[in-house]
């Protein structure tokens, strides 16, 4: 049998509310990336905590950008200027170390054409893709060779090795120092 009718006095319950998104942070003011510039994790983290409690989401991984550059993220500014404290600050806040701008590069890439192997292992511990290639320049093994930044070449090499189940016989010292003890 059908339900019974309700009763003439009652009201159906209430449609749930739309929750709506909060809104996406996408593009950085230039004073922060001024400040990102500069290495001043102090300015960077109070502004990504200033756009986190105004609702806004996605400010550690919002970029900048003009008319020849995209998509610069604060951690590719801070990987450029070897800046270690920033951008391990923006790690921890999630930003995403495989994300490029408009002209293909990665963090990975910026860090390894600086010679910066502090920044490349802990870009490497985060997550960051070695085979992400630049369309004209490679991966971020051919940043670091182009450079003569052969210790970041061997550290790529030995986390990818290590990561295909290979182990690290035969790594240079150096670079098994910086792996085992960092």
């Amino acid at each position: 049998p059908p339900p019974p009718d309700p009763p003439p006095d009652h009201r159906p319950a209430p449609e749930p509310p739309v929750q709506k998104k909060p809104p996406r942070l996408t593009t950085l003011p230039i004073m922060v990336i001024r400040a990102a510039e500069r290495g001043d994790t102090a300015y960077v983290l109070t502004w990504l905590k200033v756009q986190e409690r105004e609702g806004w989401v996605g400010g550690v991984d919002a970029s900048w950008g003009d008319r020849s550059l995209r998509g610069f993220t604060l951690l590719m500014c801070a990987c450029d200027g070897c800046h270690e404290a920033l951008a391990d600050a923006l790690l921890r806040k999630g930003a995403d170390p495989n994300l490029q701008d408009s002209h293909s590069r990665t963090a990975l890439m910026i860090s390894s054409a600086r010679g910066s192997h502090a920044l490349v292992l802990r870009l490497l511990r985060s997550g960051a893709r070695t085979n992400i290639c630049h369309a004209n320049l490679g991966d971020a093994v051919a940043f670091a060779e182009a450079k003569g930044f052969r210790l970041v070449t061997e550290l790529i090499r030995t986390h990818e090795a290590s990561a295909a189940g290979e182990g690290t016989l035969g790594v240079p010292l150096g670079v098994a120092l910086l792996w085992h003890c960092s």
